[in-house]
């Protein structure tokens, strides 16, 4: 599913523009992103956990010559799906969505 696509099943589920849903995604993507990028968590109930984690450096090796090469420590962002999102992907073909989500 595209942004665009997204935004237009808000447009149907909500009952707002498509301007409207297009400007809900952009800041929610923005407030998680900053928010986890402070080091904060986005906790999401009946869906997820957003995070950042901390990668420690470590040696590598180069794909084109092979020789060793330090890769730096960073962060990377990280998605802990909830149970109740685990149980809805698991059972995909039985999945109805005002169930599996009832208590967001």
């Amino acid at each position: 599913m595209t942004k665009t696509e997204l935004a237009q099943r808000l447009e149907m589920e909500v009952g707002i523009s498509h301007a409207a849903a297009l400007a809900v995604i952009n800041s929610l993507a923005k407030i998680v992103a900053t928010h986890v990028a402070q080091g904060g968590t986005v906790q999401v109930t009946g869906f997820g956990r957003f995070l950042s984690k901390d990668w420690p450096g470590r040696q590598g090796k180069s794909p084109h010559t092979g020789k060793p090469v330090w890769l730096p420590s960073t962060r990377i962002p990280v998605f802990k799906p909830s149970a109740g999102f685990k149980a809805a992907v698991r059972d995909a073909r039985s999945f109805k969505e005002d169930e599996a989500f009832a208590e967001i």
